[in-house]
């Protein structure tokens, strides 16, 4: 089964598939003044994690929220309330591989320049609550940080921090045991410079759980963008690096990364194409056929399948090299899906 959000007989929402890619359920649609962002399915499978920007103020643009609802339907629900006194903006969540936890980017009055909040979850009936842990993972320049990803462990953080007003966004690490700390929050060690990583995108880092590999999308200022990966283990505590291995090919554009759940292989779209290559950098073969526009790739978590968006209709094929089936009909149009 799958969750995506799409339009569905000309009804933007958030939507429950069967295996065959029909509608069997509408989770939620935005209110007036509302419009959906990025959205997560917890690891269990029973919930659905959605940014949702609201007009609260005529004369100002949106708030992000996140809200949840359970993947059997019912009513949404805010995860963490919105203050009017600071407008608070919550958006982009990631849950935690126990799904006991969720990271997101956090901000005051404005969105653009978020810190990273970790929210403690917990469950109330048909309801998902967050409740603030304590820790913020703020950028030292106060200019922002992106693309959180936890790490195996679910207490250490991998994400993009900027740290030049040229926007050039580097590789972090926050970890609960040696991370520094300011006024605001606590401050990640910082794992690469001229990493160049690309903005606006939520999945442009991936994490390797066993051996530790964190891959990240390259290439804000370049002509080209890559998939860079550096080793954990390579790094003495505090040091960094400045030159990055490869997997992949060079593209004009990647959309995203993703993770088999085995760690020996990464799916990404470049170029509107779907690519697959082992996590060791072999075997790199593209998976969907010329002349159709695809993107957001994800594998099924019994690591023999694949699906992905091509030309805004849901399709699924076997790893093994099987053909694509395209699963949707013509009255749905999706944007991004997940595996449930």
């Amino acid at each position: 089964m799958f969750v995506c959000s799409a339009t569905y007989r000309d009804r933007k929402g958030i939507y429950l598939l069967d295996e065959r890619g029909k509608v069997t359920t509408e989770l939620a649609v935005p209110g007036e003044g509302e419009w959906f962002g990025n959205f997560a399915v917890s690891p269990n499978s029973k919930w659905v994690a959605f940014t949702c920007h609201v007009r609260r103020r005529a004369d100002r643009d949106s708030y992000p929220i996140i809200r949840s609802v359970p993947t059997t339907g019912g009513a949404s629900h805010d995860v963490e309330r919105w203050e009017p006194r600071y407008e608070t903006c919550y958006q982009n969540p990631v849950f935690s591989p126990s799904g006991e936890k969720m990271i997101c980017e956090f901000a005051l009055q404005h969105a653009g320049n978020p810190d990273l909040r970790v929210l403690k979850l917990y469950e109330f009936g048909d309801r998902l609550d967050g409740s603030w842990t304590g820790v913020s993972i703020v950028n030292p320049r106060h200019i922002g940080n992106h693309a959180p990803q936890f790490m195996a462990d679910g207490e250490r953080v991998v994400y993009f921090g900027n740290f030049a007003y040229e926007d050039l966004l580097e590789v972090c690490l926050y970890d609960p045991k040696v991370a520094d700390h300011d006024l605001m929050g606590s401050v990640g060690w910082r794992l690469t410079e001229k990493a160049d990583g690309v903005w606006r995108r939520p999945r442009a880092i991936a994490i390797q759980p066993e051996w530790e590999q964190i891959f990240f999308i390259q290439g804000h200022s370049r002509s080209e963008e890559r998939i860079c990966v550096i080793l954990l283990s390579d790094l003495p505590p505090g040091g960094h690096r400045k030159i990055f291995d490869t997997v992949g090919g060079a593209h004009d554009r990647i959309g995203g990364l993703e993770m088999s759940r085995d760690g020996l292989r990464l799916a990404y779209d470049g170029d509107a194409a779907i690519y697959l290559v082992g996590t060791d950098g072999s075997g790199l073969r593209r998976l969907s056929a010329n002349g159709i526009s695809c993107r957001c790739p994800r594998l099924a978590r019994d690591g023999t399948r694949i699906a992905y968006v091509a030309n805004d209709k849901l399709c699924i094929a076997d790893l093994d090299g099987g053909k694509a089936v395209l699963l949707t009909a013509d009255d749905l149009r999706v944007d991004m899906f997940e595996w449930i």
